[in-house]
């Protein structure tokens, strides 16, 4: 019927009046959907594109909705819509999916479909009566894909756009919640979880699975989270980020073997190793094979994040600390001197929050003078930031200069009321002083300032309970940042 000269024809469907067809076109000089008559002459060309696209299409039983599946984004194939009164062309499926075989509801409102995203394909419906805000499938795309997480504060403005033009879309609830944990902004996401789950009809069974399990994550139930996210890769086992997540909940109970695990299972389903997030996995292994006492390994595990293109000064960090463990000092100053080369060099931390974190490596390491010598360097370039009020006073009444460490807690939180950490760290203080009483008052207001499970504060307020208890037992160690 239709014979255009080095045109390839496919995917034909009926429009309603029984006159005219609909189908793809595509030749050298692009791709388009084209309606012709019974004929084959071509009446009406619509989403023309130059790339040499593969889409192919499926017709809604109105008559009106033509929906094709796309790569002329790029990458993976996508679902979008076409108008055929207006020719108007929206993107209806967000992330990096592939979809393919969709087919409309006889009233046309829902639309199920194929859709691969990585692990075996699924099926799933879609509901057309709420088309997918282009904000939210490019603010997802970047959480998902940032080349760095110094770009999670750009993903996060897309997606609050989204929610602001779209309340009652509950996708973008939950992948704004999902942008404000990585920003650990946990009243901004646990805020956004309470409206998705008002909105949970809404989502499908692996969206309501990743709810839970960041619910979880937000109010900081590790156990929850740990089993919330188990369910999600039950549903999904090829889904990395939920590895990864999974992992650090079960650090944080100190289920290190298991974190080993996930960790390894999640680097099983990294196509790029040099990707940052591939980095953090190298991080999270190290750790738990640290705090397992098996330093050789954790060395040798934080080892490929050398390679990773960003971020990979977090596991060159790790390594260090896995040296001195190891008994390596040598091996473990050079670490950390190159930790401080490249951060000068990338120039992404001020120099008074790199002197903090060195401060800190040398304070999980037990060495106190040069924790408190970078902590001073830290405080003293600061300009009365919280986090340098809390190193170097938290490190001071560590290392016997009680009175010096308190008066400077007091003045951060005379700057800072409320701040979680300084609350700890006074009261931490406190129990120094042997004033246990209102040193568990200022931890259980520090606890009810996180919001959430703290791993630190948790051992420490079972210290000054304890002491409370049993006013002759020994003075706990404090426990470590980074441990």
């Amino acid at each position: 019927m239709t014979h255009q000269p080095a045109m390839r024809n496919g995917g034909p469907d009926w429009l309603p009046d029984g006159e005219r067809l609909i189908n793809v076109a595509r030749s050298a000089r692009g791709t388009s959907v084209q309606i012709t008559d019974l004929g084959g002459r071509v009446l009406q060309e619509l989403a023309a594109t130059d790339q040499q696209d593969t889409f192919i299409g499926s017709l809604g039983p109105l008559g009106k909705r033509f929906v094709v599946y796309s790569n002329r984004e790029g990458g993976a194939i996508g679902l979008y819509s076409l108008e055929l009164g207006t020719g108007a062309l929206t993107r209806i499926t967000a992330g990096r999916a592939t979809f393919s075989t969709a087919q409309f509801s006889p009233g046309g409102r829902y639309l199920a479909l194929q859709y691969d995203d990585g692990s075996p394909s699924d099926i799933a419906l879609l509901d057309l009566g709420q088309p997918v805000p282009q904000s939210y499938a490019e603010g997802k795309d970047l959480l998902q894909m940032a080349v760095t997480r110094f770009e999670f504060p750009n993903a996060v403005a897309l997606l609050e756009q989204a929610v602001a033009e779209h309340e009652d879309f509950p996708p973008a609830r939950l992948w704004l919640a999902i942008g404000y944990a990585k920003l650990a902004r946990w009243d901004q996401a646990r805020a956004q979880i309470d409206q998705a789950e008002r909105l949970a009809s809404g989502l499908n069974e692996g969206e309501r699975a990743l709810l839970a399990a960041v619910g979880a994550q937000a109010v900081g139930e590790p156990a929850a989270e740990i089993a919330a996210w188990k369910s999600l890769l039950a549903h999904d086992p090829g889904d990395r980020w939920a590895w990864y997540n999974l992992a650090a909940a079960q650090m944080v109970v100190e289920d290190f073997q298991a974190a080993v695990a996930a960790t390894d299972a999640a680097l099983a389903l990294v196509e790029d190793p040099a990707r940052w997030e591939a980095s953090w996995l190298y991080y999270l292994r190290s750790k738990a094979l640290y705090r397992m006492g098996e330093f050789e390994q954790a060395i040798a595990a934080a080892e490929p994040g050398r390679s990773t293109q960003t971020t990979w000064r977090s596991t060159l960090y790790r390594q260090g600390i896995a040296q001195f463990g190891a008994g390596d000092a040598d091996a473990g100053n050079a670490a950390i001197n190159e930790y401080i080369d490249w951060s000068r060099r990338e120039g992404r931390i001020s120099e008074s929050d790199l002197a903090v974190n060195v401060g800190l490596f040398y304070y999980e390491i037990g060495d106190f003078e040069q924790a408190e010598s970078y902590a001073r360097r830290g405080f003293d370039g600061a300009g009365g930031a919280s986090t340098a009020y809390w190193a170097l006073g938290y490190t001071l009444v560590e290392t016997g200069k009680l009175a010096e460490g308190m008066a400077l807690l007091e003045q951060g939180l005379d700057r800072h009321p409320g701040n979680a950490d300084l609350l700890e760290a006074y009261g931490w203080g406190l129990y120094r002083q042997g004033r246990v009483e209102a040193a568990r008052d200022y931890l259980l207001k520090a606890k009810a300032a996180y919001g959430r499970y703290n791993h630190r504060l948790e051992a420490h307020l079972a210290a000054i309970m304890l002491a409370i208890a049993n006013p002759d037992a020994p003075p706990a160690p404090a426990t470590g940042w980074l441990s």
